[in-house]
């Protein structure tokens, strides 16, 4: 029986990362090892470049409940067909939007008649994964971290356990890997050998080494930015992040401005222990509960208010200007005279556009 492999997230999990490796690697997939990947709208092929998430949002949102169960049935025999005709094995969907609830396990109770189905699933912890959420969606609307982390603890989200408990419905528990999202417990390689390993996937043809996307920023930063919620278009806006991405002193700066206080990371994880206690006996019972769930060391530092984030900003753009007189010295000695003012000018250009959203 042939393979379907379902990566499900979890969202701010390294999706993006894991999604970079097959479109980087989807004709050497295809043709070395026999897999073909599925694009935005469920087709199978060599030219994938978006991911079926917004597919499944979509289904989600039109479908009755009473119809879910058998409204990709065509679409999953003719993925069977089509790999038949085709010679491939193994087919893969790489969309985070399935671990959003336990429901979306049903669009895929048909496909089991066709493919043994193979489940795959990263997560962050919840103290990480809701600074991280944070810094993607409710910050660009202002909202300060604390508010959003307390929202969550009382929605009870994210909701790992409930999810990766709906896909025991089809699929062998042998066949579900879900792993945290930690260095500690990834190859040594990174996420994206991890997930290739996890997938059964080995070529020695296949690319690795994947960029980081999502950079982690200093909280710094991230009060300034909070503070300024109408210089985002709207929660899915990254273009200003992309810039800041350029200059490594704003990343990865976040153990000088912790996102949560001791007290706050410890009523956060507290919240959760009965859920992840569960989860950890039932999905990866190997590792220790406390390498994964355990406080990290403590700290009570609150976070920076509005005039240390500024003063901190305002260092950090010294740094970022001197990044900036490098470029020029490099531009000096690579272009003409001519070509060397034009770069000048855009260069500035674009630093000035840029200082002016983050001041204003």
């Amino acid at each position: 029986m042939k393979k379907l492999i379902i990566h499900i997230g979890t969202a701010k999990a390294g999706s993006s990362t894991i999604q970079r490796f097959l479109t980087t690697n989807q004709k050497r997939l295809a043709n070395d090892c026999a897999l073909w990947i599925a694009d935005h709208s469920m087709d199978l092929g060599l030219e994938v470049e978006r991911f079926p998430i917004a597919y499944f949002e979509s289904l989600f949102d039109q479908t009755q409940l009473r119809n879910r169960s058998n409204v990709l049935a065509n679409t999953w025999e003719k993925f069977a067909r089509k790999m038949e005709r085709a010679g491939k094995t193994t087919a893969i969907i790489s969309a985070e939007s399935l671990s959003s609830s336990p429901a979306y396990t049903e669009f895929f109770e048909s496909a089991a008649h066709y493919f043994q189905i193979h489940v795959i699933a990263y997560f962050r912890r919840q103290d990480e994964w809701i600074a991280s959420a944070w810094k993607q969606w409710p910050m660009k609307s202002g909202v300060p971290l604390e508010d959003y982390a307390r929202q969550c603890m009382a929605a009870k989200s994210p909701r790992f356990l409930d999810v990766f408990e709906s896909w025991k419905r089809i699929a062998d528990p042998e066949n579900i890997c879900i792993k945290p999202l930690s260095d500690r417990f990834l190859h040594p390689q990174g996420l994206a050998k991890d997930f290739a390993e996890a997938a059964g996937i080995q070529h020695e043809s296949l690319d690795y080494d994947m960029p980081v996307v999502n950079s982690t920023f200093d909280r710094s930063i991230l009060t300034i930015l909070q503070s300024k919620p109408s210089i985002f278009r709207n929660g899915h806006d990254n273009e200003l992040f992309h810039y800041l991405d350029k200059f490594p002193e704003l990343t990865k700066q976040c153990g000088k401005s912790p996102f949560l206080s001791g007290s706050l990371q410890r009523l956060i994880m507290d919240s959760f222990e009965e859920e992840n206690r569960e989860m950890h006996r039932k999905f990866f019972p190997h590792l220790e509960y406390d390498d994964v769930f355990g406080l990290r060391p403590e700290t009570e530092q609150e976070p920076p208010s509005f005039i240390q984030a500024l003063s901190e900003v305002t260092a950090i753009q010294f740094k970022m200007l001197q990044v900036l007189d490098q470029e020029v010295e490099k531009l000096k000695q690579r272009n003409s005279p001519t070509a060397w003012l034009m770069s000048l000018r855009n260069l500035l250009r674009r630093w000035k556009r840029s200082a002016h959203k983050r001041i204003y």
